[in-house]
């Protein structure tokens, strides 16, 4: 009795580890940056901002379903946003903010965690026996409650974004806190210089027109638009940050921005696509390069492509192309021929300027080796046969076309024919004279007698008869 129930147990073990085989399973984990935050000195009764950012695992495809939940000892520090997040098909991370405020905790050491785990599709259809594990990952944060209040920051950057005469100047500045409490400062005040390093313009941002920086958190950039009038051309900026009276710093610009004509940033343009007619060119062979361009704005655009083409990593020419207008909303295929001569990785880098602009680069390669002749060859025997195989393959269907035609009309014509019939005698066989004598014998009729109610026979046979027609039969 013992050994069937092993017996028996052993074999379920065995139908239970196929059966789990079969049924697929989803563990993807999410990546995440920071892992671990520590915030020192977070005053009672203050919130702070904070800011994680998630990323795909490799193996997700589609939608990534995320649900934000505190740890159960957390709920309390932890002030959310959406719990229900999703990384929609093509995003590789996304940005998640919350906010952390201690309350009226007591002063000390605290960890706190917030967790984000992947959820299914609450949309999709349940199909099949699959089993979802739920995987995630946690945010930790290492928290100190109390202590003084700490104004800590510092000036990030500054920028000015391109613009047209006659409109404002766009201008952004960063800004990281690493104190426990908000700053602002009390006014910021914006100067312009051009290209020569004359100051051609200023503004003063008073202190009811600036943001708060925010405590604990680093890097917030702040835009801001001045009223100040520039002519076409290039320009610097620079902010000065004062908290009162007294100067707490200041920022300058490194790259300059460009002002411009009116009507000229209405014009926009994407480089949607650049290639090469194929991988490996034979020396000597032209390479056909192509790409394509779309205009986004709202004018007329005169555009060019323009080329930088390398071989194994040294910049070989520089090649600008015919200027096309392209109407807005358009697209233009725009083809360079690049020369081949030599064997190698060819790299080709290349993007369109319209205007005073100009799209994105893209890039692009192919190898010159002499072992594509052979392969063309080669191709060119396999495209031949496959042509031969279709045009044998076309000759055989119009042969079974035309022989079933053949059939139908024999088969037509054969039904509208008359049909011949031959008529068989029948075979003879011998017979006895008694037998052959009851064949040829005359019918007897049988006739009533009323008088006697004897019945006798009567031979109908006609008697014999002359040439009038009399019978030649006596009666006696």
């Amino acid at each position: 009795m013992s050994q069937a129930l092993t017996v028996s147990f052993r074999i379920s073990l065995f139908f239970a580890g196929a059966l789990l085989a079969l049924i697929p399973f989803s563990v993807h984990a999410l990546g995440l940056s920071p892992p671990t935050m520590v915030v020192d000195g977070l005053l009672r009764g203050t919130t702070q901002t904070r800011t994680v950012t998630l990323f795909r695992a490799p193996e997700d495809i589609g939608n990534v379903y995320i649900k934000v939940q505190p740890d159960e000892k957390s709920t309390e520090f932890f002030i959310l946003g959406e719990t229900q997040i999703v990384m929609v098909e093509g995003q590789t991370q996304i940005d998640y903010e919350f906010e952390i405020t201690p309350g009226d905790a007591a002063n000390g050491d605290y960890e706190w965690k917030l967790r984000f785990l992947k959820t299914p599709d609450p949309t999709a259809p349940v199909v099949g026996a699959g089993v979802s594990v739920i995987t995630g990952v946690t945010a930790q944060l290492l928290v100190t409650v109390g202590g003084e209040e700490v104004l800590a920051y510092t000036l990030d950057g500054i920028y000015g974004d391109p613009t047209e005469e006659g409109l404002e100047a766009f201008v952004t500045y960063t800004v990281s806190n690493t104190g426990n409490v908000d700053w602002r400062p009390t006014e910021i005040v914006f100067a312009f210089f051009d290209v020569s390093g004359e100051r051609v313009g200023d503004y003063t941002l008073t202190k009811e027109e600036i943001e708060p920086v925010q405590a604990g958190q680093t890097s917030q950039s702040f835009n801001v638009s001045v009223p100040v009038e520039l002519v076409r051309g290039s320009y610097t900026v620079s902010a000065t940050f004062y908290d009162g009276e007294t100067e707490v710093g200041s920022l300058e610009s490194t790259q300059p921005f460009e002002v411009y004509a009116p009507g000229t940033l209405a014009q926009s343009g994407t480089l949607k696509g650049l290639s090469v007619n194929k991988d490996l060119f034979s020396p000597g062979e032209k390479a056909k390069l192509t790409a394509t361009f779309q205009n986004d704005g709202e004018i007329l655009l005169t555009a060019l492509l323009v080329t930088e083409l390398s071989r194994d990593g040294q910049i070989l020419d520089l090649l600008r192309g015919q200027e096309i207008e392209v109407n807005p909303g358009e697209e233009f295929v725009f083809t360079e021929w690049l020369d081949t001569s030599e064997e190698g990785d060819y790299q080709v880098n290349a993007y369109v300027e319209y205007g005073k602009k100009q799209t994105e680069a893209q890039q692009t390669s192919f190898t010159v080796s002499s072992k594509a002749a052979s392969t063309d060859s080669s191709f060119g025997d396999a495209a031949l046969g496959f042509f031969n195989s279709i045009v044998g393959l076309s000759v055989l269907a119009i042969g079974f076309i035309l022989m079933a035609m053949l059939i139908i009309l024999v088969k037509r014509r054969k039904k509208h024919m008359p049909v011949a019939t031959i008529s068989t005698p029948p075979v003879q066989t011998q017979s006895s004279p008694s037998a052959l004598a009851s064949s040829i014998a005359p019918p007897v009729q049988v006739v009533s007698s009323p008088a006697s109610g004897s019945v006798s026979p009567t031979n109908n046979t006609r008697p014999p008869q002359d040439n009038a027609g009399n019978s030649t039969t006596g009666v006696s």
